[in-house]
């Protein structure tokens, strides 16, 4: 009975001990790393040219350290407080470079979202110019009518996503290199 006293001890001593360091560590980063002094992220839908470059100049380190692998998809684009989640050393990062961790992972989304933006646009841009050819034929008025219905609803799909025309600048000439830095 004695030693199973001793063992129960032992065992909280241990968890106090985790629980007391893993409370040190948090607030060493945060007295190391005040994050009042970093600028305060934005909160706009859209991503700014210079949001863009911003994060693909961390996004490679970010990379090449294997935070990705550290940090599960389904965290990342959680809508919750992400950073209060994160591991303390992928945490410890994005402190470190005054980098709001969830606007960081929004820039990431979004610009996948702009390059998806990007291919479904030029795909309902060629549908649309084929049916828009297919009306200067002369075709009836009611296959005409149904020709632009088709239309509206090709416009209505390329912008599902919320894209701003701003955005959809930002990749112009770069789509194929940010696709293959983003995978």
């Amino acid at each position: 009975m004695k030693k199973m006293s001793a063992f129960i001890r032992y065992g909280i001593l241990g968890l106090s001990l985790c629980a007391l360091i893993d409370l040190l560590t948090t607030r060493i980063i945060e007295i190391r790393f005040k994050t009042d002094m970093c600028p305060i992220a934005s909160d706009r839908v859209d991503i700014s040219a210079d949001e863009a470059n911003f994060f693909f100049k961390h996004w490679a380190d970010y990379i090449n350290r294997g935070y990705n692998k550290k940090v599960p998809e389904d965290l990342r684009y959680d809508d919750q407080k992400i950073s209060k989640r994160l591991p303390w050393v992928v945490k410890l990062w994005f402190d470190k470079r005054c980098i709001s961790a969830e606007r960081f992972y929004y820039v990431e989304q979004r610009m996948r979202n702009i390059l998806k933006t990007r291919q479904l646009k030029n795909q309902t841009n060629d549908v649309i110019g084929i049916l828009k050819s297919e009306i200067s034929e002369g075709v009836s008025s009611e296959k005409a009518k149904w020709y632009n219905d088709i239309i509206e609803e090709q416009h209505q799909m390329a912008n599902i996503e919320g894209i701003t025309d701003d955005e959809l600048r930002l990749i112009e000439g770069y789509e194929e290199e940010i696709r293959k830095v983003l995978q």
